[in-house]
């Protein structure tokens, strides 16, 4: 296993951070949101993933969305936290 740096990020700024033990960086991603993360193209909300071991590397991924999903995330799956739906887009 690995140890990756995965930021939620709002633009350029660092929304908030957590360490995270996984075998590959998309793997660390979808642990520290709970849902899948694919590659980012150009979307202002995205995930930062940096390698800390065994290299420094980083990747770049969102949130994976479903076809029912809406930007009125909260409606659909209750509450969500601001910050968790600032990098999901919901």
């Amino acid at each position: 296993m690995f140890e990756y740096r995965v930021e939620m990020m709002a633009g350029g700024s660092v929304v908030s951070s957590q360490v995270v033990m996984a075998q590959a960086p998309f793997k660390a991603a979808e642990a520290h949101v709970g849902r899948p993360v694919t590659l980012r193209h150009q979307e202002e909300n995205w995930l930062r993933v940096t390698q800390i071991t065994g290299g420094k590397r980083t990747f770049a991924y969102v949130c994976r969305m479903r076809a029912a999903e809406t930007t009125r995330g909260s409606q659909l799956f209750g509450q969500v936290d601001p910050v968790w739906s600032a990098a999901c887009g919901s």
